[in-house]
C-alpha cells in the first residue's frame, strides 16, 4: 500500500465532510498565520509559500486510531489534525469529530489556545503543502511517495521555528524543561529542537531512520534519481522499436535531478550557514533555562555536545571561552545538586542524572567526582534490570537505538570497575 493511500485510510473520515469544515479551516489557517509570522523563520516561509499561490490547504479535524498528530494528504491538498490528540490535549472524553469542530467554530478562545500549542505541528505539514505546490505536477508524491529530503526541510523549519517561539516565551520553555508543563504538541516540538540544537548529524540520521523504517513509501531523491535514470534508459532503447514513454521518463528524470540539486543546496546551506549560528545561540539560551529549571540531565547533555561541536559554531574566540566556562560550571553544579538530593530524588531521576554526569565526564575528559562513584554504581546496578525490560517493550527504532547506547555505556562503566 502506498504511503498516501495509507494516510487516507488512517483518517477514516477523509471521504466525507461536516457542514462547518470550511468555516473552521479558514479560521484556523488565519490563526496559524498570525502566530507563526511573529517569528522571522515564519515570515520567510510564508513569503515563499505565497509565491507559489495564495490558497492555503484545507485543515480538517478527523479521528485516526493509529496515525500521528497530523498528516498532509496531497491528493486532497488537506492537513488532517488527528482528533485523538485534540481530545488528549484538552483532556476531554465523549467528543466526536463533529462536536469538536462545532466547539472550535463557536469558541474563539478554545480555538486560539489550541493553535498556540499546535503551531509547530501545523507548520511541518504546511511545508509539505508548499512542496506539493512547487513540485506536485511532476514529482512522485502523486505515486504515494514523499522524498526523505522533503522531511529534512519540514523538520528543520519547524524546529528552528520552535526555537524562536520559546525565545519569545521564556516561561513556556522554563515550564517545559522543569516538568511543570507538557502537552502532546509542544512535547513533540521540544524533542526535535533539542536534537537538532545538540547534534545535527544525529538528528538528520534519526529522520532518515524514522521515515525509512516507519513509512515504506518514503524514498530518498538519490534513490529515485537512480531508478528514473534506469527507467529513462530503458524507454530510450524501447523508443527505437516504436515504444512510447521516453520523453515522459526523460522529463521526470530532469525534474528529479532539479529537486535533488535544490535540496542538496538547502541542506548544505543549513549546515554551513544557519546551524553554526543557531547552535551557539540555542546552546546558551537552553543551558541557561535548563540550569534555572534544575534540569541538570539536559544541561549536562548540552554541555558535552557543545564542547564537542564548539569549533563548528559561528562564534568568536571569546565566546568559545564562555562555552568552556559554562560547561565547567554546569558540571560542578550538577555534582553539587546530586550530593544535595541523593535522598530526595526518585531512582529514575538519580539514574539519569548520574548517567549524564558520567557521560559528560567521559566525553569532556573531566574526572567524575570521587565521592559519588559508589552511589553511581549502586544506582546503575539497581536500574539495569529495568532498562532491559524497557528495551524489550520498545518498537520504535530510534528509541531502541537511544536506549541501547545508554545500556552499553552503563555496562562498560560497570565492567571497567570490575
Amino acid at each position: 500500500m502506498s504511503s498516501s493511500i495509507l494516510l487516507l485510510t488512517l483518517f477514516s473520515g477523509y471521504c466525507f465532510s461536516y457542514p462547518q469544515d470550511s468555516f473552521l479551516s479558514d479560521k484556523l489557517n488565519l490563526h496559524y498565520k498570525e502566530i507563526i509570522t511573529k517569528t522571522e523563520i515564519g515570515k520567510e516561509f510564508y513569503l515563499r509559500f505565497e509565491e507559489e499561490g495564495k490558497k492555503f490547504p484545507k485543515i480538517l479535524i478527523r479521528y485516526s486510531k493509529g496515525g500521528g498528530l497530523a498528516y498532509y494528504v496531497p491528493q486532497k491538498d488537506s492537513i488532517y489534525l488527528n482528533s485523538k490528540y485534540i481530545r488528549i490535549f484538552f483532556g476531554i472524553k465523549g467528543y466526536g469529530d463533529e462536536k469538536i469542530i462545532k466547539a472550535f467554530n463557536t469558541d474563539e478562545k478554545i480555538r486560539k489556545e489550541f493553535v498556540s500549542y499546535s503551531d509547530g505541528v501545523y507548520l511541518h505539514e504546511l511545508v509539505h503543502a508548499f512542496q506539493n505546490r512547487k513540485y506536485g505536477k511532476t514529482y512522485y508524491m502523486q505515486e504515494g511517495k514523499i522524498p526523505l529530503e522533503f522531511e529534512y526541510e519540514a523538520f528543520f523549519l519547524s524546529d528552528l521555528y520552535f526555537y524562536e517561539k520559546v525565545k519569545q516565551n521564556r516561561k513556556l520553555f522554563y515550564d517545559l524543561l522543569s516538568g511543570k508543563y507538557w502537552d502532546v504538541y509542544t512535547g513533540s516540538d521540544l524533542a526535535g529542537f533539542l536534537k537538532i540544537s545538540m547534534d545535527p548529524k544525529k538528528y538528520k540520521d534519526e529522520i532518515s531512520l524514522r521515515y525509512t523504517d516507519e513509512m515504506s513509501g518514503y524514498v530518498a531523491l538519490s534513490m529515485e534519481e537512480t531508478r528514473k535514470k534506469a527507467k529513462a534508459e530503458e524507454s530510450r532503447i524501447l523508443s527505437f522499436a516504436g515504444a512510447k514513454g521516453f520523453e515522459k521518463e526523460k522529463k521526470d528524470l530532469e525534474e528529479i535531478e532539479k529537486q535533488k540539486k535544490e535540496y542538496e543546496e538547502f541542506v548544505k546551506d543549513f549546515y554551513e550557514k544557519k546551524w553554526p549560528k543557531f547552535a551557539a545561540q540555542s546552546f546558551f539560551y537552553t543551558l541557561e533555562v535548563s540550569t534555572q529549571a534544575k534540569n541538570f540531565s539536559l544541561a549536562l547533555s548540552l554541555a558535552s555536545e557543545a564542547e564537542k561541536n564548539m569549533e563548528n559554531y559561528d562564534i568568536s574566540q571569546e565566546e568559545k571561552e564562555r562555552v568552556k566556562r559554562s560547561c565547567a560550571l554546569v558540571f560542578l553544579q550538577s555534582a553539587d545538586y546530586l550530593r544535595d538530593n541523593l535522598k530526595k530524588l526518585s531512582r529514575d531521576n538519580l539514574f539519569y542524572l548520574f548517567y549524564n554526569l558520567d557521560r559528560a565526564s567521559f566525553d569532556t575528559g573531566r574526572q567524575f567526582p570521587q565521592d559519588l562513584i559508589k552511589e553511581k554504581e549502586k544506582i546503575y546496578k539497581k536500574n539495569m534490570k529495568k532498562l532491559l525490560k524497557e528495551r524489550e517493550k520498545l518498537k520504535n527504532e530510534s528509541e531502541i537505538k537511544d536506549l541501547d547506547d545508554i545500556i552499553k555505556f552503563v555496562t562498560d562503566s560497570l565492567s571497567l570497575k570490575e
